[in-house]
């Protein structure tokens, strides 16, 4: 989440510069880019559909709301895909204890500021 912050910042506060906006995005787009292909990596080495198997931990606690954040907003993403990753947000969203959280709060990311 901190390397992508500094892009929504740049999109809150950029004004009328959108052409410095622009280069600074793709400029810090990279490291948001890097930490995706990281988590893709590591998905890819679990034994299950989570971050360490079959089950919920707290690593996907943990990550989820912020990987959730960054492609829902776009935040340096470039238009790129992570199958992995956009797999596992939907198998932590599926769990039971998500869906209870959910109800509890109404929480909904796309009403996120």
């Amino acid at each position: 989440m901190s390397h992508s912050i500094g892009i929504l910042y740049v999109r809150w506060f950029s004004g009328d510069n959108k052409d410095a906006a622009k280069m600074i995005e793709e400029g810090m787009s990279k490291n948001v880019q890097k930490d995706l292909d990281l988590l893709e990596q590591e998905l890819g080495k679990s034994s299950g559909k989570f971050l360490l198997g079959d089950h919920v931990t707290v690593a996907d606690i943990m990550m989820h709301f912020s990987v959730s954040f960054i492609l829902a907003r776009g935040l340096g993403t470039s238009g790129k895909s992570w199958p992995k990753v956009e797999q596992w947000i939907k198998d932590c969203e599926s769990t039971p204890a998500y869906k209870k959280a959910v109800d509890h709060t109404g929480y909904d990311l796309s009403q996120s500021g």
